[in-house]
Formats: structure tokens, sequence, C-alpha cells
């Protein structure tokens, strides 16, 4: 060995220890000197103290040179403090130099002592992919999101995970391609989400995962592996093979009555060319099963009496959708008013029928929401509602006799829900003497829910015939309980209505029998990935499994109830969120909210291109923005939630924002913090969202004529504010956001318009 042979070993071994010197000193702060706390400090207290310190040397807050550096050890002071294995390891050694994950997963990040993060391989390809889909966000899937919530909602939607690794060059490689399928994914119905291999080692086992990347798609709790290339069409069309096609019945002249028999539930026939349902179709009935009977036709000869009896087009597909007449379509979708999302619309504003019967305490739940909805029930003695009622009530709707909101009907058969009924006081019940040319219901009800089976209610008084004339009145007396006119006097706490569709003892074996097979496809996962279990010991495995499903029966009920009780408390926060209401910010309330408010109050305005009350309600960002308000509300001392018409009130946007921003329409779905009392708001703007339009071959057979092509710019920002809006009242609640000072509010002009 020469002499530079031996000069280059050691210039070599110098540099690598100087790089590991460097690692174990940057690593060796002392966390409880940054934070300035003990080492018996407690999570919470590490938390105030990480949020004073950061609030106090944020490089956009402190001018001070040396505040990014600060801000960066406080931050990894408190990295290192609020994970319990890095503290423990600080604890015993006096630094940390591997990350946790790392360590959980049994190997370390080989690149991490020479300063590189997890995304080593990400400065190769940041400038060599197209970044039209940047915008678009994949969520991040854990074990508790899959199995709490992914698994049980696949009954209704579908998922598609991807499964990458920081490490995995292919991974790297296909993230901006697997951003424009996700969000074409996204736009005809499906759910998406990335799971991280370096941090979830879990869920990878549990889904089996053996490669990466990898596509899992789950559909009705199964889990299946796509092997195709990563191609839109190809995946389209293994997830369409997927679904289940008993869904979407058949429907033909010979067969027609089968479809169109009675069953509670309102029925949608569509006529298409199509040989088979379409994938947005049959993620349509998944979402609706519940709900809707679902059917598709042909435009050939099969059908041609449906054809002439309904008076569909001959060629282009047509949507109907009946209620409780067989023979009349309630409503009629032709395909030059199939546009973004129509039919998809028309199913949720009409999936129940003008008079459904309760046959299930989900369904009264779901009919009579918590103090927002006035429920009319008729309690009769036969099974089934005459069909004279049915047809009455559906002329009043269609020819609009009479307007009414928040109004519901619904009818119960005594014999079948008697614990129901007699929760109701009957004394109270009055008749008619009047002679009555129709039908005459003696036993008609007001009703409101208040929390869960607590209901205010008042009977209708002489009860109620089916006459034109008195089914107008019945519908103004409800209409004077719901301007609150009129107040509802007596209360109950109502039995639970018993289930007509529970399933009998066939479907009870049939679950268990599935569930049994879901457990033995999961098995290997752990047998062989572990290496728990020799392989000469799987059969007794089984066998000892099998014996104990048998004697699960008790404990798979609780589990059932145990689920419908979280459904119904999602039920109840949904109603709860769609009954918080959001004042509008006119020249009639800008006095209460903005310039006499109180000390301590904050206004928060959601800006909005919609003119009117109706119009905003129906909006997509008006929804994100309640839903993500009533969450925050409790975590303010007082405030107000409003919402701005741009259109009407741009003079008065000008007037406040414009010196910090432009007033166009770019402003829709922008939220205004106004603190009234100290004069200063804050602006949450939203980035423009691009319409993206793929022109790639595999789109062919995307925009099809079901109206639920991609996101349109109101729901991509509905969707931007729902991911940045809550990080935004953090910061807001923080102090941490930029204030702009007003001298005095601008005052609304009446006349303000475009």
């Amino acid at each position: 060995m020469n002499h530079f042979q031996w000069m280059a070993i050691v210039v070599s071994f110098i540099l690598l220890l100087f790089v590991q010197l460097e690692a174990v000193s940057s690593s060796s702060i002392n966390p409880y000197q940054v934070l300035n706390v003990g080492r018996d400090a407690s999570q919470s207290e590490i938390r105030r103290a990480f949020k004073k310190l950061a609030l106090q040397w944020h490089p956009d807050k402190n001018e001070d040179p040396q505040a990014q550096n600060k801000f960066i050890e406080i931050k990894n002071a408190y990295e290192i403090l609020s994970d319990k294995e890095k503290r423990a390891e600080y604890d015993r050694f006096g630094y940390v130099r591997d990350d946790g994950a790392s360590q959980q997963r049994g190997y370390q990040n080989p690149f991490h002592q020479f300063g590189m993060n997890d995304d080593i391989f990400s400065f190769m390809f940041q400038n060599n992919f197209d970044s039209s889909d940047e915008e678009h966000i994949i969520n991040t899937v854990n074990m508790y999101q899959f199995k709490n919530e992914i698994l049980p909602n696949s009954n209704y939607k579908p998922f598609v995970l991807e499964i990458f690794s920081n490490f995995c060059l292919k991974c790297v490689m296909i993230q901006s391609t697997w951003a424009s399928i996700s969000k074409e994914l996204e736009s005809i119905g499906l759910g998406t989400g990335q799971v991280d291999s370096d941090r979830d080692y879990a869920l990878i086992q549990y889904l089996g995962v053996t490669a990466l990347p990898s596509i899992y798609v789950v559909v009705e709790e199964e889990i299946y592996k796509y092997t195709g290339e990563l191609s839109k069409k190809m995946l389209r069309n293994f997830i369409q093979d997927l679904l289940p096609m008993h869904l979407v019945e058949k429907v033909t002249d010979e067969t027609n009555s089968t479809f169109f028999m009675q069953n509670n539930r309102p029925k949608l026939l569509l006529f298409s060319s199509r040989p088979s349902p379409s994938l947005k179709f049959l993620l349509l009935a998944m979402e609706f099963q519940n709900y809707v009977k679902f059917g598709m036709a042909s435009l050939g000869d099969e059908t041609k009496k449906l054809r002439e009896q309904f008076d569909a087009h001959p060629s282009d597909p047509t949507a109907f959708l009946f209620k409780e007449n067989q023979n009349v379509p309630f409503k009629t979708l032709l395909a030059s008013d199939m546009k973004t999302g129509a039919l998809h619309k028309l199913v949720e504003d009409n999936k129940y029928l003008n008079i459904p019967r309760l046959e299930s305490q989900s369904m009264f739940y779901n009919l009579c929401q918590e103090k927002s909805i006035l429920c009319i029930i008729l309690f009769i003695d036969n099974p089934v509602l005459d069909e004279d009622v049915s047809k009455r009530f559906e002329e009043i709707i269609t020819e609009n006799y009479v307007y009414f909101d928040n109004i519901r009907m619904a009818y119960v058969p005594i014999r079948q829900q008697a614990a129901f009924y007699n929760s109701f006081d009957v004394g109270k019940l009055s008749t008619s003497t009047n002679k009555c040319e129709g039908v005459y219901h003696d036993k008609v009800m007001f009703l409101k829910r208040l929390e869960d089976n607590e209901v205010i209610y008042d009977w209708y008084e002489n009860g109620w015939c089916d006459s034109l004339s008195n089914t107008q009145n019945l519908i103004i007396k409800g209409i004077s309980y719901v301007t609150f006119k009129e107040k509802l006097k007596l209360k109950a706490v109502l039995a639970k209505l018993v289930d007509e569709n529970a399933p009998n003892i066939l479907r009870r074996m049939q679950r268990s029998l599935k569930f049994i097979i879901k457990t033995l496809k999961r098995l290997p996962n752990y047998v062989f990935r572990v290496e728990v279990i020799p392989f000469f010991m799987i059969p007794m495995v089984l066998l000892i499994v099998a014996s104990l499903t048998s004697l699960m029966g008790p404990e798979l009920a609780n589990n059932h109830e145990m689920k419908r009780k979280k459904k119904r408390e999602k039920s109840k926060l949904h109603a709860e969120i769609s009954a918080f209401k959001l004042f509008q910010l006119s020249p009639n309330t800008e006095d209460a909210l903005i310039h006499n408010a109180q000390h301590g109050h904050i206004t928060m305005v959601i800006l909005l291109l919609e003119g009117n009350s109706q119009d905003a309600k129906a909006s997509p960002i008006y929804k994100s923005f309640a839903s993500i308000m009533y969450i925050h509300r409790r975590e303010f001392l007082s405030l107000s939630c409003c919402w701005l018409s741009l259109i009407k009130h741009k003079d008065w946007c000008q007037r406040l924002i414009g010196r910090i921003t432009s007033i166009d329409e770019s402003l829709n779905g922008c939220v205004v913090a106004i603190n009234g009392y100290r004069r200063y708001f804050m602006l949450l703007k939203l980035p423009a969202v691009r319409e993206i339009r793929s022109n790639n071959d595999d789109d062919s057979n995307c925009g099809e004529f079901l109206g639920m092509e991609d996101l349109d710019n109101i729901e991509a920002s509905a969707k931007q504010l729902k991911h940045r809006l809550p990080d935004w009242i953090g910061r807001l609640r923080e102090g941490s956001l930029t204030r702009y000072s007003v001298e005095s509010w601008p005052k609304m002009l009446i006349t303000d318009d475009l």
C-alpha cells in the first residue's frame, strides 16, 4: 500500500469521525433546558412551554438574527419530549440518535446520521414530473382510521389505498401519477388514501403487503390487491368488477312488476344503451342502497313497452324516479339535464317516499332529525297506507299547492309498532263529528325530537280527512309549529321501533360464516410474516377459531349493537351540524355582529358568491364551514358565525379588505375573523383552484352522462377549506395570525351590489 492510499484512508477516517461527532453534538441538546421545564414535567406542561416559546421565537414575529436557529432548537426539543420513546432514550443516554418509527420497525434510517431526512430521493424528481395535481390532498391512513372508518364505510363507499415508502425509488417516481388517479377516483365517488409503510407497520401487516409500491381496494369490508399496471382505465375496470352488481336490478317488460313491487323505498330506473351499469352508477347504488331501489333498462326491444309507457328517449339515457305512484314518475332527468352531480342530487333530495313507513329506529332518527325537523305521523290500523292518501300528498307536492320546508311525513302501523304507539298519551286524542268524504284518520300527530328518544308532540285536533282542502290545512298547521307560531305541548320518552328489516336466522348464519372466512383470510398475514405459529399448527388454529366462533353469538350481537350505537351517534352529530345556524351578515345584522360587539367577541364570516339563503345553504363551502365551526365553537369565549354575499356587498368588501387583496370570484370560500370591539380582522384566503381536465386517452369513458365527473371549483374550494380552516383557527387562538387594524368599520348599504 503506497503513501497516497494511506493518506486517502486517514482523510476518510477523519471525515467520518467529524460527521459522527457532528451528528452526536446536533442531537445532544438538553431539551429540558431549551423548553425550561423540569425532568418530571407532564405532557400538558411541555405543550404549554412549547407554544409559549414558539410564539416568542417564531421568525415571522421575532427580528432577532438568531430567531430561526432558536425556533428550530425549540422544535427539536419538543419533538424529543413529546415522544415517549425518544424522551426515555434521552433520559437514559443523554442524547437521541434514531427516529422512533425506525426503531419500532426494527431497522434504522441509513441516511439519518448524514443529516438527510426521509425524503432522500425526492430531490431527484421534484422538477421532472407534472405538477398539475399538486394541490390535490391525499389523506394518510393509519390503523385506527382503517378499522374504525374505512372498513365499516366500505359497505357504502369503496376505498383505494396506495402503500408507499420514502425509501422506495419507484414509489417516489409514481407519486405524480397516483395524485392524478386519486383525484379522478374521488371525483366519481371513491375514497382514496396513502399508507406509509415506514410508520404504520401494524396496518401493513394486516393488509398483507409484500412489495412496494402496492395498490389495495377495500369493498364491503373485503381487501383486494390490484396487480395490474398503474392505469386509470385498468384500475377503474378492476374496481368495477368488485362492486356488488345485485344492487342494480335489470328491468325488462317481463320483469318490471318485480322491480316496482312495493318495498317502502323510492325507485330509480335508468334507461341506457350500455349493456351493464357503469362504475359511477354502481357507486351511486352502493351509497344509497339503504334508501333507494336501483334498476337499469336497455333501449332495445325487451323494454319497448316500458319506454312507451314512460315516454323515454329512444337513444339517449333517461332517468326516472318513482315514489308511491308506480305508474307516473315523480321526477324525470333527461340526458341534457345530467350535468355535474345532477343524478346524485336527484337521489339525495328524494331518498324517502312522500309518506314512508317508519320501519326501524335508524329510519326514525334520519327522517325526524333532532330539533330541526317537524314530523307529521299517521298511526294506522292496517299494515299499508291507503293509496288515495299517498296520491293526495304527491299531488300537493308536485302541483305546489302548499310550499313547506323542514316538514316530513310518515306513517306507523299500530299492530307492528305497539310499544312505540303506547309511548304517547292516547287519552289526548279527539275525533271529528263532521262527515268525511274521503279516508278519515283520527290518530295524526305533530312531533319533534329533542334528544335521542325524547320528543315533544301534539295530536291533530279532530283528526284528518284526506280531501285536498283538509290536507292543505294539515300542512299549514305544521308550518305554524315550524315557525313557532304555535308550540308543541306534550312530552314523551319513546320506546324503540321494532326493526322490520332485522336479519333472520339464515342471514345471521351467513354473517357468521362471512366473519369466519374473513378471519381465515387475514390469518396467513400473521402466521407467515410474524412467524408466531409453526406451519404444522395451522390446522389446529383453524379448528380452534371455528369452535370459538360458534360460541361468539352474544359477543357478535354486542358488537352489532355497538356499531348501531356509533351509527346513531354519528347521525346525531350530523343532525346537530345541519341544525347549526349561520347568520347572514347584512345591514340588519351588522350592528349586532360587528359595530356593537362586546369585548372578546369574534365574528367568523365566510364569503360566498350566492345571493340568497337558500342557495347559500346548498353550497358545499357553506356546509364545510358550518361543520368545522360547530366542532370548534366551544373554543371561543364568545363567537358568532355568519355568511356574506360577495354579489350583494362587493362594495363593503372593497372598503374592508380591498387594500390587501383584489375583490373578485377568487374570494369565494375565504374566511374573515372580525374583532368588532378592538377593530381588527384576520383573513384566510384559499389558494386559487385550477379546474383540471385530463386529455389522457384512458379518460375516454370517464366524462359520462351520469353527472358525477370531475370536482368543480366550488367542491374543490370546500375541500381546501376543510383542510386549512382548523389549523387557521388554531393559529387564531394562539394569536399568531396577521391582524389588520381599521379606524372604523364600514357600513353596509342596502343597495350594495355588483
